[in-house]
């Protein structure tokens, strides 16, 4: 087997207020957009005046605890049964680098173990997914070029179809955890907005849209690496896979923007890796990318010692 590891992933811009530097954290995480945003143009770059220091950063990395307030009368009620997808059809729409390839063959087991079922037709879809990324001002223009003409016409024309669900769109990942409410606010598009660590929410997040609302989830984790799931591959046939040992970035380089799109460091355990990389031998892959943020700060504060060429370390 041959093994690549990529180094550090510098991304560019520095836009977006991180929720970690609010002074108030909010559980609920259910967003409903009934207000109309006047339209200026195209320009889909509506980043915020306010964005964090490097003062904000080392300030939070001081405090040893986050008040939390909860809001539980704005978290909608869903039932079990909600949850349930009933083999609603999904398409993925990938953009990105190699991260997102990964992040979405994560977001594909959670939703297949909900019952959704994956299509390669996008005419067929009742759900649209888009993975995507906010490395540069013409990354994400593409992604909203996208949206505004060619899925925006696609809804239209299946809500005015009678017996066919109305299409929901879902944006995932850097751009949707930059620009958050935004996407639910512009064009009136957007169903969903998840961010990179709020994938096991989509669920729930789904379910919401059935009853005609919008839902979003931008919270980012200190400790999600989502080590328990093993990702469904979106590629069966390929000899090479890519597996996500470790999530999110501590550097605050005055020119990139994953410290606010993917949260702090955190690195998935020794065991759950090699589980992974064991499970894609068995299907018959031959090289394995490990995959981060920043690979070189890798470490499994979960196991004191393993065991490595027979020796302890």
């Amino acid at each position: 087997m041959k093994l690549n590891i990529l180094g550090n992933c510098k991304q560019l811009n520095y836009y977006g207020l991180h929720p970690k530097f609010n002074p108030i954290k909010f559980v609920s995480t259910a967003y409903f957009s009934k207000c109309n945003v006047h339209k200026n143009g195209k320009d889909y770059r509506l980043a915020k005046n306010v964005q964090p220091t490097l003062h904000d950063f080392m300030k939070y990395e001081k405090r040893k605890h986050l008040d939390v307030v909860t809001h539980g009368s704005n978290t909608p009620y869903t039932s079990h049964s909600d949850l349930h997808a009933n083999n609603r059809k999904v398409y993925f729409d990938v953009h990105g680098c190699q991260m997102n390839v990964s992040d979405t063959e994560i977001v594909w087991s959670i939703l297949k173990s909900a019952g959704f079922e994956k299509t390669e037709v996008l005419n067929d879809a009742d759900i649209v997914l888009i993975m995507t990324c906010a490395i540069r001002e013409g990354a994400e223009n593409k992604i909203w070029n996208k949206l505004v003409n060619n899925f925006k016409s696609l809804k239209q024309k299946s809500s005015r179809q009678p017996n066919k669900t109305p299409l929901k769109i879902g944006v995932l990942g850097c751009m949707a955890e930059r620009l958050k409410h935004t996407l639910l606010e512009k064009e009136q598009i957007v169903d969903v907005v998840a961010g990179p660590d709020s994938y096991r929410d989509l669920p729930r997040l789904l379910a919401l849209t059935y009853n005609d609302q919008t839902a979003i989830n931008v919270l980012l984790s200190l400790d999600e690496t989502y080590a328990d799931v093993m990702p469904v591959r979106l590629n069966e046939g390929s000899k090479s896979a890519f597996v996500s040992i470790m999530r999110g970035c501590d550097n605050m380089c005055s020119y990139c923007i994953v410290p606010f799109t993917r949260g702090r460091e955190r690195s998935r355990p020794v065991q759950s890796i090699v589980n992974e990389v064991q499970h894609l031998v068995d299907l018959g892959v031959k090289e394995v990318t490990l995959l981060g943020q920043n690979v070189n700060s890798y470490q499994d504060l979960s196991t004191q010692s393993y065991a490595l060429n027979g020796q302890k370390n």
